[in-house]
């Protein structure tokens, strides 16, 4: 099949299609793999517990990076060049990593409170390891700041299937840990998977982009760029995603009032039923 197929609707549509069905499918394995090796567990309750705010940020930044880079990247490249374009992807790249950088560091370091927050009534052993769940998985963050504006340039470039195979990246390495390694780190094997999994979708993604990341390009002061930030469509995003998972927040605040595994089979069904 000729390669300038898939720069069309119909083959990007099929690419996406494709490597769509195909996570879908590692992703129902993988909450197999969750309900087989830890089940209604204590320790995995707590882990669902520590993710919510580190996956809620991560999304977020996904759907800011995409709303914000592709079309100002196609304007930027269409009426002032290539050049331009590159210039503009560079800072994109480095305010997206500094802008998720800053509140993973912050929730880092404010581990506690924001544990204290989200799931109060822990006792001292729980608080320790849902800390150190947290810890991992906030690291996530500033390499997802990357992620965005990686995929946003495939996408814009119209490569769709390095994007979207670069998604496999995240179950693979998750189903891989937790399959050889939850002997060894318990329920922190899936924290580590799933930083596991970041890392080497950031690499993969960064390998084919490798000769276009210039530090000239970050400095460059050609164009005006904090100006082109869609600051409605981040208020716009930030709204629709509370919103979005309110109810994931509200689950989690009852943790302390439900059956041992409540939470735990709340979220088996959720996944189920999405």
């Amino acid at each position: 099949m000729p390669k300038k197929f898939f720069l069309t609707v119909t083959g990007a549509s099929l690419i996406i299609i494709f490597f769509g069905a195909i996570n879908k499918v590692l992703g129902m394995v993988r909450e197999v793999i969750f309900a087989n090796s830890f089940g209604l567990s204590h320790s995995y309750e707590l882990y669902l517990l520590s993710i919510v705010l580190p996956a809620v940020i991560n999304t977020f930044i996904v759907y800011v990076g995409q709303n914000f880079f592709i079309p100002q990247y196609n304007r930027i490249k269409t009426q002032d060049g290539e050049i331009n374009a590159r210039v503009f992807f560079n800072k994109a790249l480095a305010l997206f990593l500094i802008l998720s950088f800053l509140p993973a560091s912050g929730l880092f370091l404010s581990a506690d409170s924001v544990l204290k927050l989200i799931a109060p009534g822990l006792t001292t052993a729980e608080f320790i390891i849902a800390k150190k769940i947290l810890q991992i998985v906030l690291l996530t963050i500033p390499l997802n700041g990357l992620i965005a504006i990686l995929l946003a340039y495939f996408q814009a470039e119209f490569d769709f299937k390095n994007a979207f195979l670069s998604h496999l990246f995240l179950n693979l390495s998750i189903i891989i840990v937790v399959l050889g390694f939850t002997t060894r780190f318990s329920i922190y094997a899936i924290p580590i998977g799933f930083l596991l999994g970041t890392l080497l979708q950031a690499g993969y993604l960064s390998f084919f982009v490798r000769s276009k990341i210039s530090l000239e390009h970050i400095l460059h002061g050609k164009i005006k760029f904090l100006k082109l930030f869609p600051l409605q469509i981040f208020f716009i995003t930030i709204f629709i995603e509370l919103l979005g998972q309110l109810y994931v927040f509200i689950d989690r605040l009852f943790y302390t009032s439900v059956q041992p595994g409540g939470i735990a089979a709340l979220n088996y069904a959720a996944t189920v039923y999405l």
